[in-house]
Parts: C-alpha cells; sequence; structure tokens
C-alpha cells in the first residue's frame, strides 16, 4: 500500500517561518532551531533521508481529475505526491512532514513537484489530451522564497508549457502577513499563471481581503462539502461560498465529493468544478489517461441532467445581469423608474439612480407606491396626467419637474406586449444646472431690457438673416414705427443703401414712416457664438449725430 498526500500539506506552518525569518525575528527562529532537533528525535527521519528520497526518484505524482459540474468535462487535474521509505515502507505523513517543514527539503521537494507537474501536462498536450490546467499546491515556504515567480517561469519555459495551464494553489494559513502574502501573490500573477485559494473557510482569511487577493478560484474545504448534506449549517457554509465567489467573479471549487447526494448539492447551488472520489480517487499518469473517458461519463447517471444545469446556469446568469443592472441603474447620474396600473392605481415596480438620493429619496420609499405616497398634493395631479397618457399608448411623453432646488427633465415610454401596454419606463435627467444657467440669463437679459428701453439711444438686434430681434423704444420716437410692427421684419425694409460691411463706427441712413430719410451715425458690431458662427448684430446709433430730411 503507498500512502498519498497533497503537495499543499506539506507546510502549512512553514509560512510563519518565512515571515518571522523576512521580520528579522532571530529568537523565534531560534525557538525553531530546537523544534527541528526535537521533531528529528520523535519521528526518527532526518533531513538527509528526504534529499535521498528526492536523489533516489522515490517521490512519484499521482493526479486526481476535476470535472465540471454542467459538462462534466474533466479540465483540470491536482497534482499529489507519493513517497514510499525503501526500508520502513509506507511512511505515514505526520512522520515526515513536519521534518519536510522544519529543515526546508519542502522548497527542493516542491521545485521537484512544479516541474513533473508541468513536464507531465505538457506532454498529455502533445498526445492529443484536452487542456487541462493542472494545479500544484505551494506551500509557504515556497510562496516566500525570493524569486519563486522567475523560477517558476524558468520551468514553463523549459517544458515548453504556456502558464494558462498551471494553478498554484495556496491555503488561507499563508495569508496570515496580508502584505506580504498579496505581495507574493501579485508577482506570480505577472507571469500569467492562475492562483486558488485553497481549504477556503478553514483559515485566517479576512473576506474584507477577500477582494484584494489577486486570485482566480476558491476551492470548498472539503470539511464543509463532507457534511454539506446532513448539517444544514455546513450547506449554508457551501451555498454562502459558491454565491459570494460568482458575486467576486470568480471560479469556485469543490473538494472531497464522495456521493451522489454531494454532487446533486453542489449542482443546485450552481458550483463550477468540483473533485473527489465520487469522480476518482488521485491516479498514476498512465491509469489517468486510460480511465479518462471513463470518468467523464461516470458522473452522467448520478446528476441533474445537462438540460436542467443549463437551465440553472441560465437562471444564475439572469440574476446577475438582474444585479449588474441594478447596479448600473443605480450608478447612473440620473434615474430609471417603472410603473404598472393596478386597478385604478399606478404602482411603481423600480426606482433608482444618483438622481433619486440628490432629491432625499431612496428606493425603498418609492417602489410599491404611488406618486401620492411621496409627492406633494400641488404637483400629484399634473403627474398623474402625464402617467395616464404614457399608460394610454402616448410615445415619448416628456415633462419637467422639481424636488426642492432640484429639477429634472423625465420622459415616459410604454412597453408594450401582444399590443397591450403592459408597463411604463420613465428616465429623469438632471437639468438643475440649466435651469440655474437660464434663471441667471433671464435675469441678466431683463436687467439688460430695462437698461436699454431707458437709454435713448437707438438700438437695434438682428439675427444673421438680418431679421430684427430687438428694437428700443427710442426706434418708435425716431423712426415712428411701433416696435411691435417692425420685430421679425427684415431690417432691409428700413434703411437705404443695406447694412455695413464692415465691423465700427459707420453711416446708416434709415427710412422713417413717412417716407422721410434720418441720417444716424451707428456703431455696428457681430456676436460669435464658441463655435464660430455668427449669432447676432447689433446696431447702436447716436441720436445727436441724427440728420432728418424729406425726399
Amino acid at each position: 500500500m503507498v500512502y498519498l498526500i497533497g503537495i499543499g500539506v506539506l507546510v502549512v506552518s512553514l509560512c510563519s517561518f518565512y515571515i518571522l525569518k523576512q521580520k528579522g525575528n532571530i529568537s523565534t527562529l531560534l525557538k525553531k532551531d530546537d523544534e527541528i532537533n526535537q521533531i528529528t528525535m520523535n519521528k526518527g527521519i532526518t533531513e538527509d533521508d528526504l534529499k535521498k528520497a528526492l536523489e533516489r526518484n522515490e517521490f512519484t505524482l499521482f493526479y486526481q481529475p476535476k470535472l465540471h459540474l454542467r459538462t462534466f468535462e474533466i479540465t483540470g487535474a491536482e497534482a499529489l505526491i507519493r513517497w514510499e521509505h525503501p526500508e520502513k515502507g509506507l511512511v505515514p505523513p505526520n512522520e515526515f512532514i513536519p521534518i519536510a517543514e522544519a529543515t526546508g527539503m519542502i522548497l527542493p521537494i516542491g521545485k521537484w513537484a512544479l516541474h513533473t507537474a508541468c513536464k507531465q501536462t505538457k506532454t498529455w498536450q502533445n498526445d492529443g489530451l484536452s487542456d487541462m490546467v493542472i494545479s500544484v499546491n505551494l506551500s509557504g515556504g515556497q510562496l516566500f522564497q525570493p524569486n519563486l515567480a522567475d523560477e517558476i517561469q524558468n520551468i514553463l519555459q523549459e517544458v515548453n508549457l504556456s502558464p494558462k495551464y498551471l494553478e498554484l494553489e495556496v491555503t488561507e494559513s499563508m495569508m496570515m502577513d496580508f502584505e506580504l502574502g498579496i505581495q507574493a501573490l501579485k508577482e506570480l500573477k505577472r507571469i500569467g499563471v492562475q492562483i486558488s485559494l485553497d481549504d477556503f473557510g478553514t483559515g485566517y482569511s479576512s473576506l474584507s481581503y477577500l477582494k484584494d487577493l489577486p486570485i482566480d478560484k476558491l476551492k470548498i474545504d472539503q470539511s464543509f462539502v463532507y457534511n454539506c448534506t446532513e448539517d444544514a449549517k455546513d450547506e449554508t457554509i457551501v451555498k454562502t461560498i459558491i454565491a459570494m465567489s460568482h458575486e467576486l467573479d470568480l471560479g469556485v471549487v469543490a473538494e472531497g465529493v464522495e456521493t451522489k447526494g454531494h454532487l446533486l448539492k453542489l449542482q443546485n447551488n450552481l458550483c463550477d468544478e468540483a473533485q473527489g472520489y465520487f469522480f476518482s480517487k488521485p491516479l498514476p499518469p498512465e491509469e489517468f489517461v486510460s480511465k479518462f473517458a471513463e470518468i467523464q461519463d461516470h458522473p452522467h447517471a448520478f446528476s441533474l441532467s445537462k438540460e436542467v444545469s443549463r437551465e440553472k446556469e441560465m437562471e444564475r446568469l439572469i440574476l446577475n445581469a438582474q444585479n449588474e443592472l441594478t447596479e448600473t441603474v443605480r450608478q447612473q447620474q440620473g434615474m430609471i423608474f417603472k410603473f404598472e396600473k393596478v386597478g385604478d392605481r399606478f404602482i411603481h415596480t423600480l426606482c433608482d439612480g444618483e438622481l433619486l438620493y440628490k432629491v432625499g429619496l431612496i428606493p425603498e420609499k418609492v417602489v410599491g407606491k404611488e406618486l401620492k405616497d411621496f409627492l406633494a398634493y400641488e404637483d400629484l395631479q399634473p403627474k398623474l396626467s402625464y402617467y395616464e397618457r404614457a399608460w394610454s399608448g402616448e410615445d415619448h411623453v416628456t415633462y419637467e419637474g422639481n424636488f426642492g432646488d432640484v429639477y429634472y427633465l423625465a420622459s415616459l415610454r410604454p412597453v408594450r406586449k401582444g399590443g397591450e401596454v403592459k408597463a411604463v419606463i420613465g428616465s429623469c435627467v438632471d437639468i438643475t444646472e440649466r435651469k440655474q444657467i437660464e434663471k441667471e440669463l433671464l435675469q441678466s437679459e431683463t436687467t439688460n431690457r430695462f437698461v436699454l428701453d431707458n437709454v435713448s439711444d437707438l438700438v437695434i438686434t438682428l439675427d444673421p438673416n438680418d431679421t430684427i430681434m430687438y428694437a428700443s423704444p427710442s426706434v418708435e420716437k425716431v423712426l415712428g414705427y411701433s416696435v411691435q410692427d417692425i420685430i421679425g421684419d427684415s431690417i432691409q425694409n428700413y434703411i437705404y443703401f443695406g447694412l455695413p460691411h464692415e465691423e465700427g463706427e459707420s453711416h446708416l441712413v434709415f427710412q422713417d414712416i413717412d417716407g422721410g430719410r434720418v441720417e444716424v451715425e451707428v456703431i455696428f458690431n457681430s456676436l460669435i457664438s464658441d463655435k464660430g458662427q455668427l449669432e447676432k448684430k447689433v446696431l447702436v446709433g447716436h441720436l445727436h449725430s441724427m440728420i432728418k430730411s424729406t425726399i
């Protein structure tokens, strides 16, 4: 019998050892030396034994397949290590793992495992096997050793394996020092490999840190999977980890799947991948290949059908899309709302957006409510009439409104199904700034008009086509025409010889209401817009320079 262990189990405690070493805690390191001596004495295995095992190729890798839980295709495999001592026979893991941890032999053992797993994966690819991702567990000692990323990159280049086919598994325990841990993981991500967080839920990770870790997958610890069909709390933990992984855009893998019940529970909760003895025990390379098709076929008889799995996946995607839409609506600067008519009442079924919060409301105060529940009475009837018009099928009903000092422009559009209006979608944009500018312009225009109306000079403004837009009251005094009569008429009907060709001071001859000539010294100016286009022309004539004559 040969004992099987995971490479990743080989050093959890060494993580803290290497952190202490980087921080220079000498006294702690001295205590570690004492621990090494004690462990060696207790176990009867020395560092030299491990060195010889490595030199004599007594270690070998077995591979446990990972399957996609909807298609049951083998998407990858986890590399696991075996060791059988030539004299002692089977050595239990608790006999030699602490020695490997304490002496640092995990570093050359881990390097050998990485090289062997990558080489085997490339061989399978060359033989036509599917492009699987090979998972190799890192020990704490490996993770924090200098130049690990360069070492792995060299291995990948040597065996000609793309980094996307290598997944490095780290445990939560290695993240005890978050700053060092995230720095090490970022270095690994730099070379393009995938990273998964192993044994999730059993270590020291804080959820606040999880969002910052540069990882691709979470692996649900087998202790939760084992009891998820019997213990409601474990089932809840499994559901929560799966849902959280999807929300964080991470893949999720379940370990320790041993029964049909485990499989169905994970499928029903849309776990992405799984591994465990229900699918296959870890296998040597040759047996892994020979049983490849059998492993993929086996779960079909016990699992949800592909159709049901696809439906559940679609439900998840739709739910994710709805959540993303809700978040998008919430973050957009305006406001989006939706209402339906229930009896004779308009009930809001959706409302969100920055503008909603700006006017002092929240979705809970609008959704499920009528207009009267959050609008002032004097604003109620006009809004109801707009709602009724849209519900009656009128497209693009628009109106302006305000909540206090916040002004908005709303647009309503009916949503039809089978030719019948089933709902109305409304959108609002904030026009407060525009309203403020209009108010300022109005105040400015009023002030300017008051000034112009009370000056004695002749003031006329024209549009680009020489149509009179404004005329000061002095026009009636000088020319005899009523201001209201000439607004909208062409200036050419009231002058001889046309307008000046150039800006500045000029001589202009007007025709008064009696047909006489009125000669006026004027200043002629053109107003140009920001886009360089002519907006209006302005004529200002000084009455003291006026000369009247008759024809």
